[in-house]
């Protein structure tokens, strides 16, 4: 009997697509690092922008966190204010007044020593769940796609 070709275009997609093999890694991995970093009140998208500022320095704007991190402006702002009340970003308005300045406050910085111990182990689990090889195939796709992953 042969199949339909809704059914060989289903069987294909789901044999095959690598954005869904995306989607579904993106999830065992999120799931990682939440259950780690919880202790702290913090998620994971809150830890990459708290990183994302405080490696910008002196640079650190809206713009350039985003550009950073690939991230819509709107998501920026929405997770830039749950930073600031939670107390651990501070927004200012730069010197000529044309931008906002970021910067980390204390407690802000408190809170990523802090994260570091947890993601560490998550990072482990994350590791030993893809295996070496493929923790460092993840690392070269994402290098190539975005140099900032260097390090």
């Amino acid at each position: 009997m042969s199949r339909t070709p809704v059914a060989a275009a289903s069987e294909e997609i789901a044999a095959e697509c690598l954005a869904s093999r995306a989607r579904f890694l993106d999830r065992r991995l999120a799931s990682i690092y939440e259950r780690a970093l919880r202790p702290l009140g913090l998620r994971r998208t809150q830890l990459t922008l708290l990183v994302a500022t405080a490696r910008a320095g002196e640079r650190a704007t809206p713009t350039v966190v985003g550009r950073a991190l690939q991230l819509e402006k709107s998501t920026v702002s929405r997770e830039l204010a749950r930073l600031q009340a939670l107390g651990w970003v501070r927004v200012e308005p730069s010197s000529d007044g044309r931008a906002q300045r970021l910067s980390l406050t204390a407690a802000g910085a408190r809170t990523l020593e802090a994260a570091l111990p947890l993601w560490r182990k998550a990072q482990r689990e994350a590791r030993a769940l893809l295996g070496d090889r493929g923790a460092e195939a993840l690392a070269a796709v994402t290098v190539r796609l975005h140099p900032r992953f260097a390090g």
